[in-house]
């Protein structure tokens, strides 16, 4: 995997937007929908949010970044305007979900950006991808990254039926 994805400090004259100037597409995925933001032209960036945030969080960089790639932001399933399936929500739920979203997207090589929680489906999809070329770059924001993250590895995560965030959790008796 090599890339390089430069994106460019703000100028002072630059003040970061509330605004969401994007209208949001809608793919079907595995009886449900996800939401996402699709602008630009060029090589592919996917961007993936935290939670409990949506698509919204990268409207600035968006703005910034669409005349020179493709950048697809997803609402994870569950969250924003994507569908709200009964699952359970795992990590390996949203790995299932994301998976299906970039399959059915045809996307081809993708650079990843990913943020918080969604480091670790992110992170599940590139290491997949491994050796095929279909990820060419990582790019992680304050990212769940074991073993700093509560499990020995992204498998153990995956591994857990409940959330490995629980265990670190105290509980009242």
């Amino acid at each position: 995997m090599t890339a390089v994805l430069l994106i460019a400090a703000p100028s002072a004259a630059d003040t970061p937007s509330a605004r969401f100037p994007f209208a949001k597409q809608t793919v079907e995925i595995l009886s449900s929908t996800m939401a996402y933001v699709d602008e630009g032209k060029g090589p592919v960036v996917v961007m993936l949010h935290g939670n409990p945030t949506s698509s919204y969080l990268w409207r600035n960089i968006i703005t910034d970044i669409a005349d020179e790639y493709r950048v697809i932001a997803p609402d994870l399933i569950g969250m924003a305007d994507s569908g709200k399936p009964d699952i359970g929500y795992t990590y390996r739920d949203h790995a299932t979900y994301l998976g299906a979203f970039l399959t059915e997207l045809e996307l081809g090589e993708i650079v990843l950006v990913v943020h918080d929680w969604g480091s670790v489906p992110g992170m599940e999809i590139a290491r997949k991808a491994e050796g095929t070329g279909q990820v060419r770059a990582l790019a992680f924001m304050e990212a769940a990254i074991p073993p700093a993250f509560p499990a020995a590895s992204l498998e153990a995560v995956f591994e857990k039926p409940e959330s490995v965030l629980s265990k670190n959790i105290p509980t009242s008796h």
